[in-house]
């Protein structure tokens, strides 16, 4: 984290309370993709949504407990929390932190709980982790997963780095599997 990281985050914060976007997007009966989930929202979020859990791609800096409701709030309201710090614009999740968020992303399908996965603005950190969990659930490849996430979220923001990463833990998921996945392979 960079003195400039912090000096960013609230003009584009508020690039995201202004935007005309969708504050979140259902994905499937398990994820909803949005941004950071304020603290006079959250109860309206857990009761109309199912909320058990609430995956946060955010670094600290940016789940202050002036305007994001703490983990013991969210404990209190039963609903478990997991922070998988990355930075924004620049930062990628790693395969471990991938794998963390899959298992509690499941832990969670399995009781019928949907998890709320979010960044900032819910286009590119938590983009990246949706679309792994789509990859994981579903067994589909890197570019049918942002196809589908595209379809219910359209402003997430997926490029070549992040298609690389997507089509890196796709072969993680995937061992063995020969399939061609990148877009020069499927337009031959």
């Amino acid at each position: 984290m960079t003195l400039l990281d912090k000096l960013l985050f609230v003009p584009s914060m508020l690039l995201t309370i202004m935007s005309d976007d969708n504050w979140y997007d259902r994905i499937d009966n398990c994820v909803i993709i949005g941004a950071l989930p304020f603290r006079s929202t959250i109860d309206k979020l857990i009761a109309e949504h199912n909320i058990k859990g609430i995956l946060s791609m955010n670094q600290k800096f940016e789940i202050n407990s002036l305007w994001y409701p703490t983990a013991n709030e969210m404990q209190s309201k039963g609903v478990a929390f997991m922070q998988l710090p990355v930075e924004d614009y620049v930062g990628h999740a790693t395969w471990t932190q991938a794998q963390q968020g899959l298992n509690f992303i499941d832990r969670f399908c399995a009781i019928n709980g949907t998890v709320y996965v979010h960044c900032k603005a819910g286009k590119y950190r938590s983009a990246l982790m949706t679309a792994t969990y789509l990859m994981h659930k579903y067994n589909i490849t890197p570019i049918e997963a942002e196809s589908r996430l595209k379809s219910h979220r359209k402003q997430i923001w997926l490029h070549d780095a992040e298609t690389a990463v997507l089509q890196t833990f796709y072969d993680r998921l995937n061992p063995g599997q020969s399939r061609l996945t990148t877009p020069e392979t499927i337009r031959m």
